[in-house]
């Protein structure tokens, strides 16, 4: 059994353990304390929130990890949410964070697995990605929607290859 690397992060780094202890100390809900892990962490670790706060040194980061299409915080909180809706919250948010800050991100097929249908996923297909923090919603775009009229943060294309 491997061990866990969220798990394994948190033994190995007293300052996040802090910054986790004192937003669980401060007795708010399990979404509250997911969204100030969101925007505590995110900036304690200079990660991207949003898909507009990149700067130049985030993207040399990713580009030194080999990673073309990097995603923001919130982009990789709302594909995990769409994929596991009932989870913790908090604990999507960790996730989210360790893959950002580590360069792992997960497959957005995933989500159109669940959407289309396994063998049903069309070669080309759009997501939109609305809200704020870590509570955002994954949309499919349809034909003739416009994820700006939606009030999408973002939009991913994606081009399958077979």
């Amino acid at each position: 059994m491997s061990e866990n690397p969220i798990l394994k992060w948190l033994q190995s780094d007293q300052t996040l353990c802090n910054i986790i202890n004192q937003i669980d100390a401060g007795g708010n809900s399990f979404e509250e304390q997911a969204l100030a892990s969101f925007h505590q962490l995110a900036e304690h670790y200079d990660l991207p929130k949003y898909p507009g706060t990149f700067t130049d040194k985030h993207y040399s980061f990713f580009e030194q990890l080999g990673i073309n299409e990097p995603r923001s915080v919130f982009e990789e909180a709302t594909i995990l949410k769409y994929l596991d809706p009932d989870d913790d919250p908090r604990g999507l948010v960790m996730v989210a964070l360790y893959g950002v800050k580590n360069g792992l991100f997960t497959d957005i097929n995933e989500c159109a697995k669940k959407h289309f249908g396994p063998n049903k996923i069309p070669k080309e297909y759009t997501v939109c990605l609305v809200g704020d923090g870590y509570a955002g919603q994954l949309h499919f775009l349809q034909a003739g929607e416009s994820w700006f009229e939606l009030g999408a943060r973002s939009a991913i294309k994606v081009i399958t290859v077979s």
